[in-house]
This record gives structure tokens, C-alpha cells and sequence, in this order.
């Protein structure tokens, strides 16, 4: 398993705020230092999906409208449900590096299998309220946005259940939230990438539908792991900030 050695709690803080740049830095040397667990987790959860619309693009002709209906029905509730494994579990790998405890793909991938239907929950719920947020009036909706940001490594580390992980997600922020709205604009940037991305490949070249199916669901799973990193160092330095705990003394996050 590729090596890391995590920055030291207080890096990521100075006196009682957080660093934003030291916290992004962090996401991409964790994503970059545990490619390899990322990109298993990524094909655990997502390799069905991928192959399904792969089967699906070049043998649509089998399927009648009923079972098509059906199928999608299937498939998207499963894409959800993979959604949150992976955010679970790629919770777990970047918590534990940040505190530079071993983590296996077993383990990560248990967690978050264990803890999908509450981060799922939680999530959604942090969305729909989000965007009830920005639809009445844009400030409630950043307000918002930044509260529960880190909500679901709460849901997946702390296990308080789902309205106290966004109960818990609130009082973390506080103090730092002008900071934690800077991160999580970035992070909402970061999520339309692959659309944008797509779109632009689609403009300068033709592929086939399994290179378009491939590129999108890959696009997709690492901007997802990369977003889960972010929150998760991002609640990291909020815990030291607000908690002033010490890394080694928390229990594992497997127990």
C-alpha cells in the first residue's frame, strides 16, 4: 500500500482558524499518495455502473421499454446507494491518513458500506436543503451550504445519527465559516468539471459511447473521492480547531 506521512494536525490550523490553501494542498497529496486504494474503492462501487451502461449502449436493442423503465429504476437507485458507499469509505482512507493510521480496502470499503444509508440520508437532506436555500434567496442557500458542510464524515466518524450529524456539522463550523464557504464553493466548482469537460472533449472530437460512458462514470468517481478528501481534511482541522484533540488519542474509526 503506498506510503504517507499526514501533515501534523496544527498545520492545517493557525491559532484558531483554518488554512485553506494548507487544506487543499492536503486533499490532493492524500488523493495523489492513496491513488491506488482510491481507484479500487472507485471500481468497487462504480465498476458496476460502468459496465452496465457499457452492456446497456451496445445491446439496448434487447431491452423492452417496460424492463428499460425497470432497469433505470435499478440503476439509479444503486448509483445512490454507491455514491454513499464511496463517500464512506473514502471518508474512512483520508481520515485515517490524515492521522497517519493504516487503512485497507476491506476496511474502507466495510465502513462505508456500513454507514451508506446514514450518509445517504444525510446528504440528501443537506442538499435538498441547500437548494431550497439558493431557489428562495441566494445568501440562506450559502449559509446553508456551509453549515453542513461537513456533515457526512461527521455521519461516518462520529455515528451521532442524522440530525445530529448536521446538528454537529453547525457548531464546527463556527468560527470559520467564511473560510469553510470558500472551500465549499470550490468544491461545488469542482463538481461540474466533468460536465464541463465532456462537453468540451465532445466539441473538439467524436467517440464512441463506451469511451463516453467510460470517460464520464471516471470523471465522475474522482471528483467524487477528490470532494469526500476535501470535506473530510476540512473537518479534520475544524475537530483540532473546536475539539483541540489529538489525533492519536481517537478511537479507530473501524471499532
Amino acid at each position: 500500500m503506498t506510503s504517507f506521512t499526514a501533515e501534523t494536525p496544527r498545520s492545517l490550523v493557525v491559532g484558531q482558524q483554518i488554512r485553506v490553501g494548507r487544506i487543499v494542498s492536503e486533499s490532493f497529496g492524500l488523493l495523489v499518495a492513496n491513488g491506488k486504494l482510491f481507484l479500487l474503492l472507485m471500481l468497487l462501487t462504480h465498476g458496476p455502473l460502468l459496465a452496465h451502461d457499457l452492456v446497456r449502449g451496445t445491446d439496448h436493442a434487447l431491452e423492452t421499454a417496460i424492463a428499460d423503465d425497470w432497469t433505470s429504476t435499478a440503476v439509479g437507485f444503486a448509483s445512490l446507494l454507491f455514491y454513499a458507499v464511496l463517500v464512506g469509505a473514502a471518508t474512512a482512507v483520508a481520515f485515517n491518513r490524515l492521522r497517519s493510521q493504516p487503512v485497507t480496502l476491506v476496511d474502507s470499503f466495510r465502513l462505508g458500506w456500513a454507514r451508506s444509508l446514514v450518509v445517504l440520508v444525510v446528504t440528501m437532506l443537506a442538499a435538498i436543503a441547500v437548494a431550497i436555500g439558493l431557489f428562495a434567496l441566494l445568501v440562506p442557500g450559502l449559509f446553508l451550504l456551509t453549515i453542513l458542510f461537513v456533515a457526512a464524515p461527521v455521519a461516518v466518524l462520529e455515528r451521532p445519527g442524522v440530525f445530529a450529524s448536521l446538528s454537529r456539522s453547525e457548531e464546527l463550523t463556527k468560527g470559520n465559516r467564511w473560510r469553510v464557504l470558500a472551500l465549499a464553493i470550490g468544491f461545488v466548482a469542482a463538481t461540474i468539471l466533468p460536465d464541463v469537460a465532456i462537453f468540451l472533449i465532445g466539441e473538439a472530437t467524436t467517440l464512441p459511447a463506451a469511451a463516453w460512458a467510460t470517460l464520464g462514470w471516471t470523471l465522475y468517481a474522482v471528483v467524487l473521492v477528490f470532494g469526500a478528501v476535501l470535506i473530510t481534511t476540512t473537518y479534520h482541522a475544524l475537530r483540532v480547531v473546536i475539539d483541540g484533540y489529538d489525533t492519536s488519542a481517537v478511537a479507530d474509526v473501524f471499532d
